[in-house]
């Protein structure tokens, strides 16, 4: 069977237009991470986002449509999406049951389906219960997973978000398995983060994107940008209180001939488990100088103007 062809001034483009500007693109959108990290909750409100036509983190949402399609592969999927929407679906979210195999007249069948409900969005949770018993490093045998991918974005123009694990052996969020997997997504998202205060970070790479970071906080039915300059400065003022706490200390365990000179006072906080070198409690002590928390002169080393009792 011939593919299909067309003049190029008879083409008929698709639509291009990004879901979300910048960081879901209108064909394939892959994102990885570690297991447990957080993907599905994104996810979630990426689709909460364009159900509800509202900014993503601040990103314009330009879906065609505010209807979106999830097919879960894992047990309990429907009741922890139901539990991560809320009452904020507005009965906009399709629940499409996985198709068990990679033929890709199956999948050329669902692609009509959902084109004919108007779905603006397909999200596949994930992309190892979607590939079942394949190996994924075997290109041919990945291709079969491509092929699929390719029946509903390439002819029917849905954008897809393939949801895939990072390798369980290293602390990477890249996604695992074949290249050739990663080649056939036009934004390759990779999700790091730990569970310390909901932070997260997702890198941006594709190949019509400059490649960024997004640092934001994850809870179960919230999500917010964190401001790298806010986050900066929350930073420094702990930096600095804990600079603050530490120079009261010293004064108050250093004897006089401790507090003769800056080599000399350095060993006060070794002794206090401030530094383990004399180099860098020597560093330590300049720092307090640059912030005023100590003040070094011919006399010796007195309390800083900052260095309030």
């Amino acid at each position: 069977m011939i593919p299909l062809s067309s003049w190029i001034d008879d083409y008929q483009e698709k639509s291009s237009e990004w879901v979300v500007d910048g960081l879901v693109g209108p064909y394939v959108t892959a994102l990885s991470g570690q297991p447990k990290v957080g993907k599905s909750t994104v996810v979630t409100q990426i689709a909460l986002a364009v159900v509800n036509q509202i900014p993503f983190l601040g990103r314009e949402v330009k879906s065609k449509s505010n209807k979106v399609a999830w097919m879960g592969y894992d047990a309990g999927w429907v009741s922890e999406l139901k539990e991560r929407c809320g009452d904020n679906a507005k009965n906009s979210i399709l629940l499409q049951r996985g198709i068990p195999n990679v033929i890709p007249k199956d999948w050329d069948e669902l692609g009509q389906h959902l084109y004919d409900l108007n779905i603006g969005l397909l999200i596949i949770d994930h992309l190892y219960g979607f590939a079942g018993s394949l190996n994924l490093n075997d290109s041919q045998e990945a291709f079969k997973v491509i092929n699929c991918l390719n029946a509903i974005n390439g002819k029917y123009g849905i954008p897809i978000i393939l949801i895939a694990q990072a390798p369980k052996s290293n602390n990477s969020a890249g996604m695992a398995h074949s290249n050739i997997l990663k080649s056939s997504a036009r934004v390759l998202l990779e999700m790091s983060g730990t569970s310390r205060a909901g932070k997260r970070s997702i890198l941006i790479n594709g190949n019509e994107v400059a490649n960024e970071r997004m640092t934001f906080r994850i809870e179960p039915r919230h999500i917010e940008l964190i401001d790298n300059g806010v986050e900066k400065e929350s930073r420094q003022v702990r930096n600095y209180q804990a600079f603050l706490d530490k120079s009261r200390r010293f004064f108050n365990e250093a004897r006089n001939d401790e507090l003769l000179s800056i080599p000399k006072a350095a060993p006060v906080l070794i002794r206090l488990g401030f530094s383990s070198t004399q180099a860098g409690a020597e560093k330590m002590l300049g720092r307090w100088r640059d912030k005023k928390l100590i003040e070094v002169s011919g006399a010796g080393i007195t309390r800083g103007d900052n260095c309030f009792a």
